[in-house]
């Protein structure tokens, strides 16, 4: 891996993870474990979690009686504007905060399109106060990797980079737990063949995505007297 790329998958859930070096480090708000390892170094890498992310969906999807909610995501992106603020407790909150399951709820009133983009918002807000740990922790991030279920929306990946400040690369192959398993169960082969070329989603400027972000953490403090 990259030293400065950090890898965000968003799936179910999502994470996001940076690699650190060979020194562990252990920080209150996040998780840190073992990248790779072999006889003679061993590569760590520092992670957040984000629980929320494809099961947001499952759970709006359910509440709406929407089954292809995912599949609308693009023309709910391009409806709206001035989505509401979702707090998103899907499966309880990960790191940073580690608090137990409060029931969700949309700050604002709005129609469906625009709150299913306050979910879709949510989760990389999530994945963003993760990335404000990590640069207060000292990791150095330039640049983030998406990829799983969720990455093939184009504003997700677009949001993300928009908030983050940073270039988001999103790869051809977006499956990555499925091509991690093949590469380790062929016992790492140095030969591997490369996806295809991906899509660079580089940062524009979004105030008022910026505002939502910084209303979002409020409230979440508000709700979790944090």
């Amino acid at each position: 891996p990259k030293t400065d790329t950090a890898a965000v998958n968003v799936g179910t859930g999502a994470f996001i993870l940076a690699p650190i070096g060979r020194k562990l480090s252990r920080p209150s708000a996040l998780l840190s474990g073992v990248l790779r390892s072999t006889s003679g170094s061993t590569m760590y890498a520092m992670e957040g979690t984000v629980n929320g992310a494809g099961s947001a969906f499952s759970w709006a999807a359910k509440e709406w009686q929407l089954p292809n909610l995912v599949l609308r995501m693009p023309e709910f992106f391009r409806q709206s504007e001035t989505p509401p603020v979702f707090l998103n407790t899907i499966g309880g909150l990960g790191s940073p905060w580690w608090q137990v399951e409060e029931m969700p709820a949309f700050f604002g009133t709005a129609p469906l399109p625009e709150r299913a983009v306050a979910v879709a918002e949510s989760i990389l807000f999530l994945i963003q106060a993760n990335l404000d740990i990590l640069l207060e922790e000292g990791v150095t991030v330039r640049r983030l990797q998406m990829t799983g279920g969720l990455s093939h929306l184009d504003d997700l990946c677009q949001r993300t980079a928009d908030l983050s400040g940073m270039p988001v690369y999103r790869p051809s192959d977006t499956e990555a737990t499925v091509r991690g398993i093949a590469w380790l169960a062929f016992q790492r082969p140095r030969r591997w063949p490369k996806p295809g070329r991906g899509t660079i989603f580089r940062p524009r400027s979004n105030p008022k995505l910026k505002e939502r972000y910084q209303r979002f953490c409020h409230i979440l403090k508000e709700t979790f007297k944090l």
